[in-house]
């Protein structure tokens, strides 16, 4: 696809244009979209991006444990006794905050939701609630869960067929090193290695070299590490 229309599956049917796609900014329209082929791993690291998000802005917070495991969850590195015990404790350090509706309790609260064996669009869909009772629905900064969609699905306009030659030990060690310490800094070299292993992809390079946020699930990574 090019500038044609993309049409979800969901019963609202949100329609896309490849340049609609790179202005949205509204998560649910944006989430519609990639569930045709998104996976539980994408779609669970996604939740620990934007959670992420919320303990070190709006509590300006380290990001907590239970987030951790999650995402060692996500990537086969935990089990469900962990993701359980995980849950637990926040469980508890929200029960000793008097506040029970603002923004301590509630984060914790929605951060067991992504404890849970399975995720869905309903933990998406909790997202929503949070941000109306913590009344930061229109807030600017939320823009990057946008950011944090587009890189971790990719261009649904243009799928990238990738090439194994691409799968250079300089490459690779690059993109597991990022992976590994959650630190993307290094992207724009990642994109020297692929271009070295003969990789003229725009889709590629560009996602690699123009600024941009990335997160664990990030599709080029995802794609030199072997993951779905």
């Amino acid at each position: 696809m090019t500038e044609e229309e993309y049409v979800s599956t969901d019963e609202h049917l949100f329609r896309f244009t490849e340049k609609s796609w790179f202005s949205c900014t509204d998560r649910s329209e944006m989430i519609a979209v990639t569930l045709p082929r998104v996976t539980q791993r994408k779609l669970r690291l996604l939740g620990c991006a934007c959670v992420g998000l919320y303990w070190t802005w709006g509590l300006e917070g380290e990001i907590p444990k239970a987030v951790r495991v999650a995402e060692a969850y996500a990537d086969g590195d935990a089990i469900i006794d962990d993701m359980q015990g995980a849950a637990a404790e926040l469980r508890a350090s929200r029960l000793q905050c008097e506040e029970l509706y603002r923004p301590y309790p509630r984060t914790c609260e929605l951060t067991e939701s992504l404890l849970l064996p399975e995720i869905d669009r309903v933990f998406f869909g909790e997202m929503n609630g949070f941000e109306a009772d913590m009344h930061i629905v229109d807030e600017p900064e939320l823009a990057i869960h946008a950011t944090y969609i587009r890189d971790i699905f990719g261009n649904p306009f243009r799928p990238v067929a990738f090439v194994p030659e691409w799968r250079t030990e300089a490459a690779v060690g690059i993109a597991a090193q990022m992976y590994d310490s959650r630190d993307f800094g290094n992207m724009p070299i990642l994109a020297d290695a692929l271009q070295d292993a003969g990789c003229d992809l725009p889709e590629v390079l560009d996602h690699c070299r123009v600024p941009a946020t990335h997160v664990r699930g990030c599709w080029v990574v995802d794609l030199l590490l072997g993951k779905s």
